[in-house]
């Protein structure tokens, strides 16, 4: 299970993406919230990440509700590691359209707007972050789109390698001196 060393929660991680992937998410957008662990209690006291024994921004999604079976350790959980979410179905449904119809479709839009959607419900309400996509993209701008959605909503979710492997963006994303920069467009 994923989690911080030394602090309270259980666990240990080999999932710290750098700060690039973390400055890369929008502040406005829940799931950044969500996927990245900045603080976490140490020796009952909240400490911001700068402070841990290993000062690196860790993933939060697998670590913050490990259940009541989670081992002392951390070595177990009552986490249940999803293969397919309805949100990847619905991202690869609106690349499939895209891709197969020569540009976005209004199907297309609807179901990476569903996507979005979602996303905008938080604890707090709801939230104007992510808006819809607008209509009229070009089949490049709404596959950046596509893109950009899967990587921040299927975020350490293990999709992220066969995604930029069968994009051909492999040597991009591991050669360029910010390869982060190239999602900000």
């Amino acid at each position: 299970m994923t989690g911080v060393r030394d602090a309270d929660m259980l666990g240990w991680s080999v999932i710290v993406p750098s700060n690039g992937v973390y400055d890369s998410f929008s502040d406005q957008d829940y799931r950044k919230k969500i996927s990245f662990l900045t603080e976490t209690p140490v020796k009952g006291v909240m400490t911001p990440y700068q402070k841990w024994k290993w000062p690196r921004i860790h993933t939060a999604k697998w670590c913050l509700h490990p259940g009541t079976n989670a081992g002392a350790d951390g070595s177990d959980s009552d986490i249940k590691h999803v293969i397919f979410r309805y949100a990847e179905v619905l991202l690869m449904a609106a690349e499939a359209l895209n891709e197969s119809k020569g540009g976005p479709t209004q199907k297309a839009y609807s179901y990476i707007n569903a996507v979005r959607a979602r996303a905008r419900y938080t604890p707090q309400g709801l939230q104007n972050y992510p808006a819809d996509l607008a209509t009229g993209m070009s089949q490049t701008d709404f596959r950046k789109a596509v893109q950009e959605e899967r990587r921040v909503e299927l975020a350490f979710e293990w999709k992220r390698w066969y995604d930029i492997k069968r994009w051909g963006q492999v040597v991009d994303a591991f050669t360029k001196q910010e390869p982060m920069k190239a999602n900000q467009k």
